[in-house]
């Protein structure tokens, strides 16, 4: 499928929850995790793709825990809910960030360095 077969399809797909999409190529072994909006204004619509899947919030926390494990954390605060993330690299640091779409892709960038293998 291309580029233009995917936008059509996710615009029959796509709800209000749909906030990020996974997707990979044939000749790749990796793929690739974008909020939606960003994957759809930047789609090459003549790249050929092997598969994609729509992610909502709750399951592209599953992929971002499955990279960061324990480093990373929901919490409920008066303000309400944010994610408490460890970074990995020397020196250690903490960062408290809201619960929402850029947060989650901007820890998940940073903790796979556009290293996700399928």
């Amino acid at each position: 499928m291309n580029g233009h077969q995917i936008k059509q399809e996710i615009a029959e797909q796509r709800n209000p929850d749909t906030m990020f999409i996974r997707w990979w190529r044939k000749e790749n072994d990796f793929v690739d995790y974008e909020k939606l909006d960003t994957f759809l204004s930047t789609i090459d619509e003549d790249l050929e793709f092997a598969g994609y899947e729509l992610l909502d919030m709750n399951k592209m926390w599953d992929a971002l825990k499955q990279y960061a494990g324990g480093r990373v954390k929901r919490e409920n605060r008066t303000h309400g809910e944010v994610i408490v993330w460890t970074s990995a690299r020397e020196p250690k640091q903490t960062a408290t960030l809201s619960m929402n779409a850029e947060s989650l892709m901007e820890i998940f960038d940073m903790e796979t360095r556009g290293d996700t293998l399928q």
